[in-house]
């Protein structure tokens, strides 16, 4: 097998790096979710044993926990690249090499025509949410960004996808 060429060494880098970063952006949703969700219990059973007299309860908790869920989700799908997604490995690794490279490559064009037809909709209900001033229910928060970080993280998704495409990442042997 050929070495790899310089471009496609960049190519793997810069697909590397991004991914990264969605990892980062993962746990740090993460983190702000546990944390969301540990206070969101604890101040309830503050209010529940206070038989109702004390409400430290933050409002907008639930719809907070919606959008860290959407952000983790969106961001952690060019990690699921890397690591893959469900296989089914009993059929997937008796499959020649060749086989199993066409398989993934498939894969990721399939996913990033998914992420791109997504983003369209989440960019079309941004332009809708920013053109009628629409605001979340609980927090007043502009619906506009949120839909627009959502339409990021799948172009992100979409354009990693992409590169796996042309530089597949190697499958690994589990030990």
């Amino acid at each position: 097998m050929a070495a790899p060429s310089r471009l496609s060494q960049r190519i793997d880098s810069l697909a590397a790096g991004l991914t990264r970063l969605g990892s980062l952006l993962s746990m740090v949703t993460l983190a702000a979710l546990l944390a969301l969700v540990a206070v969101s219990v604890a101040t309830r059973l503050v209010f529940d044993l206070s038989g109702g007299s004390l409400n430290l309860m933050v409002r907008g908790n639930i719809e907070s926990s919606s959008y860290l869920l959407l952000v983790l989700v969106l961001a952690a799908l060019p990690v699921s690249l890397g690591s893959g997604f469900v296989r089914v490995d009993i059929l997937v690794e008796h499959l020649p090499a060749p086989v199993q490279s066409v398989l993934d490559r498939l894969w990721s064009v399939l996913l990033a025509l998914f992420a791109v037809l997504v983003a369209r909709l989440f960019v079309s209900e941004a332009i809708t949410a920013y053109e009628r001033s629409y605001v979340s229910q609980d927090l007043r928060l502009p619906l506009a960004a949120i839909y627009g970080l959502g339409a990021a993280q799948l172009a992100l998704f979409a354009f990693v996808a992409t590169i796996r495409v042309v530089v597949p990442v190697p499958h690994r042997e589990d030990a």
